[in-house]
């Protein structure tokens, strides 16, 4: 009887303990994150106009990371599909490209497919599966890897304070990682492509 009263206690401490930790959104500020950080990357240049979208999956990606070095009690939440908006939206996407739009109407379309994230051992890992669309006709879907800069000394000597900012910075150079690996891709089907293009309408001008 006594174990359980001990067991009781301790499983009610616990829970006391655990609503009085702090909730941080890590995807609230991630714009200004990108903004304070761009330019990281050499991006190929694409000289086309291309539209981009996500899956209803990706909307659905929502995780939650929990850290002994950043507080016992303290949670950060992240939503892919924030992060991912952000991310084409930021200078650096949007660059490449002649143009590049947020819809479904461009004959050329950029489709995040599905996403997986989660961060451990002080990093950021993150899965992308892209669908791409080339003039309404040639379609390929590849997955992407990549495994952000560990942040382990951040988080230890930061604390709560810099959790935040680990989990952005590794976040963000794991999403470097994997959209130079697609924008790289990409860069060299366009130019397939447009050959593939040029070959036909010679043909036909014969």
């Amino acid at each position: 009887m006594k174990q359980r009263l001990i067991i009781a206690f301790l499983l009610c401490l616990w829970t006391i303990l655990l609503s009085g930790g702090c909730t941080t959104r890590v995807d609230y500020d991630y714009h200004q994150y990108l903004e304070n950080n761009h330019s990281q990357v050499v991006y190929p240049h694409i000289a086309a106009v291309f539209g981009y979208g996500f899956s209803p999956k990706v909307y659905q990606e929502e995780d939650r990371i929990y850290s002994v070095m950043g507080g016992i009690f303290n949670l950060w939440d992240i939503n892919m599909h924030t992060i991912l908006s952000e991310t084409f939206k930021s200078d650096d996407i949007q660059n490449i490209f002649i143009k590049l739009y947020r819809n479904d109407f461009e004959k050329n379309k950029i489709i995040i497919d599905d996403v997986a994230y989660e961060f451990k051992h002080c990093r950021a890992y993150i899965n992308i599966r892209i669908e791409t669309i080339l003039n309404n006709r040639k379609r390929i879907v590849k997955e992407y890897h990549a495994q952000g800069r560990p942040q382990r000394g951040k988080m230890y000597w930061g604390k709560n304070f810099a959790m935040k900012n680990a989990i952005q910075q590794s976040t963000k150079t794991a999403m470097d990682d994997v959209f130079l690996q697609y924008f790289t891709d990409l860069s060299r089907w366009w130019e397939e492509e447009l050959a593939s293009l040029r070959g036909k309408a010679a043909q036909s001008g014969r």
